[in-house]
């Protein structure tokens, strides 16, 4: 609720767009990384993460509605290098993937063709994500070791690696 008023109280407030952006910059030199979680849309809550970011990290589900967000994503995109022409996507992620579903193998290769750089798909491993959010724990203290938390630490290294950023994650090998 709190997210929806604040995108209603951003319309109109010239120059919101670039609020977390300032905010980031002046806070710059005591983090090595930001991550901004914005919704799952081009709402005015998602425009202001992608113009605070350096890079985006962009979950395309395997799906039908990922591949019909595809022309939209790619508008937007546009939209966004007009007002800054240096941000870049780190790496396209695949999520919700079931290789035993044909339309998720058909989308994946769709992907391969079309996004780059392109992570290894996110499995859809639905249940422990919802139940370790009921339980209001992230996934690695939930259910640590799990093929979950495997594929957390995964995707995790991936995007380090795409936006170039020299850590190593615990647990996987560079």
């Amino acid at each position: 609720m709190s997210l929806a008023l604040a995108e209603g109280q951003m319309m109109g407030v010239v120059g919101a767009h670039l609020h977390l952006r300032q905010a980031l910059q002046a806070v710059a030199g005591q983090y090595d990384v930001v991550l901004i979680d914005s919704p799952p849309s081009l709402g005015q809550l998602s425009i202001l993460g992608a113009l605070a970011a350096d890079h985006l990290v962009v979950p395309v589900p395997t799906r039908q509605k990922g591949m019909n967000a595809l022309s939209g994503l790619s508008e937007a995109m546009a939209t966004y290098r007009k007002l800054r022409p240096d941000l870049t996507v780190a790496l396209y992620v695949p999520t919700l993937y079931d290789a035993r579903r044909s339309h998720d193998r058909e989308a994946l290769a769709a992907f391969q063709g079309m996004l780059r750089p392109l992570a290894s798909p996110i499995p859809d491993r639905g249940a422990v994500w919802n139940d370790s959010a009921s339980a209001g724990q992230p996934v690695g203290v939930y259910a640590p070791g799990s093929p979950v938390h495997q594929d957390v630490l995964r995707v995790t290294a991936e995007i380090a690696r795409a936006a170039n950023l020299n850590v190593q994650i615990p647990g996987v090998k560079a």
